[in-house]
């Protein structure tokens, strides 16, 4: 009996963490849909970035792509030229939130834009116990190009 006991918080704990993972893939594939369905061939938007990285990659920058590769990244300060990696496309975003989803995050909050669909916001800390594995992105101020 006491076994059986122990396994409900266990059980519930489980279903409370499928839903919240569940309403996070949909809201991931609603706004991807947004996305392929508004977003703009050629587009540039601001990247910036909170981690554990060069100091380069968190400072703000301005991307652009066109057919779906970068073309240029230039630091928002100085006008300088940055290397592509490791800078993302959208769609790249995309495919980080969806495999945060899949590894599993001890935080997670991603916000999209209305219009477009884009992720604006994602701050992932993958587990609390791990020190600077946490990041968080910003992308803001899309234009098509």
């Amino acid at each position: 009996m006491l076994r059986k006991l122990m396994l409900v918080p266990l059980l519930l704990a489980g279903c409370g963490v499928t839903d919240v993972d569940d309403e996070r893939v949909d809201r991931l594939d609603a706004a991807r849909q947004r996305w392929e369905s508004n977003a703009p061939e050629s587009y540039s938007y601001v990247f910036r970035a909170s981690c554990e990285c060069l100091p380069s990659f968190t400072s703000p920058a301005r991307i652009e792509v066109r057919a779906g590769e970068i073309e240029s990244v230039v630091a928002l300060s100085d006008g300088e030229p940055l290397p592509s990696e490791p800078y993302r496309t959208i769609d790249e975003l995309f495919d980080l939130i969806a495999d945060a989803l899949d590894a599993g995050t001890a935080d997670f909050n991603v916000e999209y834009d209305a219009q477009y669909g884009y992720p604006t916001v994602i701050s992932i800390d993958y587990d609390r116990q791990i020190a600077d594995d946490e990041f968080a992105y910003w992308a803001s101020e899309l234009t098509a190009l």
